[in-house]
């Protein structure tokens, strides 16, 4: 007996599996025509831009980005229709409220049965929060090294193998270098005598094994120059977002003359 349900075939199947991935995407997959003509919207293009499907169906890209913005699409229509390749990139975009929101964009051209390009494909995803955090990070960067920058002691951070990755002009200075690049990645062995640079070395690292800070003590040194001086030093391991310590943050200060004064 043969059943009254038709079967669906092996390639119906297929076409519907991936009619369900672009329909539940979080992603928002629109396809356009080569005008810019919107004509497909999934839920996740609903879900970041706020436009429903029967609200965004025929109408143009342009919709949904800002004035500044809109040479942007009509180059990269441009490149699709003469068959260029679009790398990915970030741009901005405009919700249904109004809002700008940071997008990761992937766009790839539509091809029919003959391979000609008749539209174009857009995967998009909110960066927003990422650009924001990232935004927030670099206004702490900023802020961090002005403080260092006018900071008169020596401060420097060290990675757990001892390559130095900030510090601030008194620390270069006194290393008698006169940049950041010429510290960035180096250790204490490239401004030190061998000594006193395996000395340093051994006290890094037995701070980092102990987890427990070395604080205001006084040592003398040999600047690069060869000059002696004394110092008072503070190093406090640091942790990464593991809990494991990844190094150390450092600040001495120059107390040769008071040293010598005490002596006197």
């Amino acid at each position: 007996m043969h059943s009254s349900l038709a079967e669906n075939s092996p390639i119906e199947d297929e076409l519907f599996r991936l009619a369900e991935i672009v329909r539940c995407s979080q992603d928002a997959i629109i396809g356009a025509d080569l005008d810019g003509v919107i004509f497909s919207w999934n839920q996740g293009a609903e879900r970041i831009y706020g436009y429903t499907v029967d609200q965004i169906k025929g109408q143009p890209l342009l919709t949904l980005i800002p004035p500044v913005r809109r040479e942007e699409l009509k180059e990269v229509l441009g490149k699709i229709q003469r068959g260029m390749d679009v790398e990915p990139f970030e741009t901005r975009r405009v919700r249904r409220d109004g809002a700008v929101i940071h997008l990761s964009t992937t766009i790839s051209p539509v091809r029919d049965t003959a391979g000609m390009v008749t539209g174009v494909s857009l995967v998009t995803r909110d960066v927003s929060k990422l650009k924001e955090a990232q935004e927030t990070l670099e206004k702490e960067r900023t802020l961090l090294q002005i403080v260092l920058d006018n900071l008169t002691g020596n401060v420097y951070v060290k990675d757990a193998a001892g390559r130095y990755i900030l510090d601030n002009p008194a620390h270069r200075e006194f290393l008698g270098v006169a940049s950041f690049e010429a510290v960035i990645g180096r250790t204490v062995f490239d401004f030190f005598p061998l000594e006193i640079a395996k000395q340093y070395h051994a006290d890094d690292i037995e701070i980092m094994r102990s987890g427990k800070p070395l604080l205001n003590r006084e040592e003398t040194t040999v600047t690069r120059s060869g000059e002696g001086r004394w110092l008072s030093t503070t190093k406090v391991p640091f942790r990464d977002s593991k809990g494991e310590i990844a190094g150390l943050v450092c600040m001495s200060r120059d107390i040769t003359k008071r040293k010598l004064a005490a002596g006197k």
